[in-house]
C-alpha cells in the first residue's frame, strides 16, 4: 500500500525543522531554508524510491550585485532538499540523517533572480544500504522554465557500521 502524502510531507517538514533547530539562526543557509515550502512527496511501492517537490524563494543575503542567486546558494538549496528527500526512505541504520555527500553537480542554464519562487523537483533513482542517488532540477514557477539540473550521490555511514555487526 502507497504511504500516505500527508504523512510523506509531514517527514520532509520535521527534517527541515530538525536542521534548522541545529545550526544558529545567523548560519548562511539558515535563512534559505525559512523560504521552502514542501508541495507534494511520493515514495514508490518498493519505499526504495521517491520523489519530492519543494517551492523556495532566494532571499536578497543569496544574490550577487547583479541581482541573480549565487551559484553556491542554488548548490546549497539542491544538497539540502535533496539530502531531505532521501529521507522519505528512511529506516533504522539507513538514510537517518547521518550521510554524507560524495557528489554534487550541478548545471546552471539561466540565472535565478533575486526574490524569485522556484519550484526543486527531488527525485532518489537509486537507493541501497551505502549509497544513494538524487536527480534534482530547478524552475521558475512563474512560467516553469527550467534554471539548474543537479545529480547527488550520499553515503551512509551508518551501514557500515551495521555491515560490521
Amino acid at each position: 500500500m502507497p504511504a500516505n502524502p500527508t504523512d510523506l510531507k509531514a517527514r520532509l517538514l520535521a527534517y527541515g525543522d530538525k536542521y534548522k533547530s541545529s545550526i544558529p539562526p545567523d548560519n548562511f543557509d539558515h535563512g534559505l531554508w525559512n523560504t521552502i515550502e514542501v508541495l507534494s512527496a511520493t515514495l514508490d511501492v518498493s519505499g526504495r524510491t521517491g520523489k519530492a517537490v519543494f517551492a523556495a524563494t532566494l532571499p536578497k543575503q543569496y544574490s550577487n550585485s547583479r541581482g541573480n542567486a549565487h551559484g553556491g546558494a542554488t548548490a546549497l538549496l539542491f544538497d539540502g532538499l535533496s539530502t531531505a528527500t532521501i529521507g522519505l526512505i528512511a529506516q533504522q541504520g539507513m538514510w537517518v540523517g547521518s550521510e554524507a555527500t560524495l557528489s554534487l553537480i550541478v548545471k546552471y542554464l539561466q540565472p535565478v533572480r533575486e526574490g524569485e519562487r522556484v519550484l526543486v523537483e527531488c527525485e532518489i533513482v537509486h537507493a541501497g544500504r551505502r549509497l544513494a542517488t538524487v536527480r534534482a532540477t530547478m524552475a521558475r514557477e512563474a512560467d516553469g522554465s527550467l534554471l539548474a539540473v543537479c545529480f547527488l550521490d550520499k553515503h551512509n555511514p551508518e551501514s557500515d557500521a551495521v555491515a560490521k555487526l
